[in-house]
């Protein structure tokens, strides 16, 4: 029996590695968009709980300024872990997804002597404090840095 090379009705080997091929590179182009987007979101989701976790902490030493300004010092260097950040009310924030954050806050003090803006030392007579808290996640890599100035 012979066959007529002519009058095929399947494909070949190679004409179906072609196709899966073009398929794939057609399906990459398509999918690329959607994978990307997903990436900005979840960086965008993390960079608003880092801001958030900052404000938080801003607005906690702002109470705390407001009840006793003296005590506002002793947030100056205040470092907290990765799986270590507290809440408001002194408890840990044990969501998995806190556990990649760290978080610093830093205080320094200034009062003003004969019209000149003068840095003093930590616990010393001050008039005001620049209050900065830095958060970062992914090892580091990435920081939200919120600042505030309290005054007495």
């Amino acid at each position: 029996m012979k066959t007529n090379r002519y009058n095929r009705k399947a494909f070949t080997l190679a004409e179906a590695m072609i196709a899966v091929t073009l398929l794939a590179f057609a399906a990459s182009a398509v999918t690329m968009p959607f994978v990307a987007g997903a990436a900005c979101r979840a960086e965008g989701a993390k960079r608003t709980l880092a801001g958030k976790l900052a404000a938080d902490r801003l607005e906690q030493i702002e109470q705390i300024a407001k009840d006793n300004y003296d005590t506002i010092g002793m947030y100056d260097g205040w470092y907290e872990f990765p799986g270590g950040l507290e809440d408001g009310n002194g408890g840990f924030l044990t969501d998995p997804v806190y556990s990649d954050f760290t978080r610093f806050s830093n205080v320094v003090s200034f009062s003003v002597q004969n019209g000149l803006l003068v840095q003093v030392a930590p616990g010393a007579e001050s008039d005001f404090s620049m209050v900065t808290v830095s958060v970062s996640y992914d090892n580091g890599l990435m920081d939200v840095c919120l600042g505030t100035i309290i005054g007495k």
